[in-house]
């Protein structure tokens, strides 16, 4: 579960983890977990500027603005007024919007059920003679390797049968440690649908991932549960998702 991040090579060309692996005769496969790649938009909700975040609400929890106002749990990964610092001029014309979408579309445990499907289809693309594969996970992507590794996950029962598939697992400059279960911040989880995060140079990404040449879209944690079924996802671009639905900030 990682970017694979296609890097401009010294002698030309670009140099990718994932082709490597493969002239090597690896069967290797990068899905977009919800929210991220070419994963569903739903209905280009996720592509609408006016969900990104609004200006605070004053102490006394009131809004002077007549669009709205956000509250953030995370300063830091999901800041306030992305619309205002970010997209006030181009794509939003110089004025802030109420948000589109009242919902979240992810947390850990919908990419844990995400990453479930991805090792199913590829043991039944790939066929190993073990039966089972190996996951690389990167930065956050470590963390959901973990969380889908995680035995006693109280969320998506199952776990042992993942574990018995999985031979061997690689993580990369992951972050653990911390509670192993989410709890609802004192003053609620942040109030908008998505945050943005200004996008790599255009030599990072491969032409057929680029969206928007100042940001790109990713998604935080948040207590949705899982319900529906996922489609099975493709093995490079990732299949169409289904949201996890709950009121924002709840």
């Amino acid at each position: 579960m990682t970017f694979d991040v296609r890097h401009p090579a010294p002698e030309g060309g670009t140099l990718s983890v994932q082709k490597a692996l493969a002239r090597a005769g690896i069967d290797t496969f990068a899905p977009s977990l919800l929210g991220y790649g070419h994963s569903t938009r739903f209905g280009d909700g996720l592509n609408d500027p006016a969900n990104a975040s609004l200006r605070p609400c004053l102490p006394d929890g009131t809004c002077p603005h007549p669009e709205g106002c956000d509250r953030t749990h995370n300063p830091v990964i999901s800041p306030l007024d992305q619309q205002g610092t970010l997209l006030l001029t181009n794509p939003l014309g110089g004025e802030r919007r109420a948000h589109s979408s009242s919902v979240r579309f992810a947390r850990t445990d919908v990419w844990v059920r995400d990453i479930r499907q991805v090792i199913d289809d590829a043991i039944a693309r790939a066929k190993p003679t073990d039966g089972k594969v190996a996951l690389v996970g990167q930065s956050l992507g470590g963390q959901r390797v973990g969380r889908t590794l995680y035995a006693a996950n109280p969320v998506l029962p199952g776990s042992t049968d993942t574990i018995a598939k999985v031979n061997r697992v690689v993580s990369l400059s992951s972050a653990f440690g911390g509670p192993t279960e989410e709890t609802t911040p004192p003053g609620g989880f942040a109030t908008f649908p998505l945050s943005l995060n200004p996008r790599p140079g255009p030599s990072v990404l491969p032409p057929e991932r680029a969206f928007c040449p100042l940001i790109s879209v990713y998604f935080r944690a948040c207590l949705a549960p899982a319900r529906a079924p996922l489609r099975r996802p493709r093995s490079r671009s990732g299949g169409a998702r289904r949201r996890a639905r709950r009121p924002l900030g709840a």
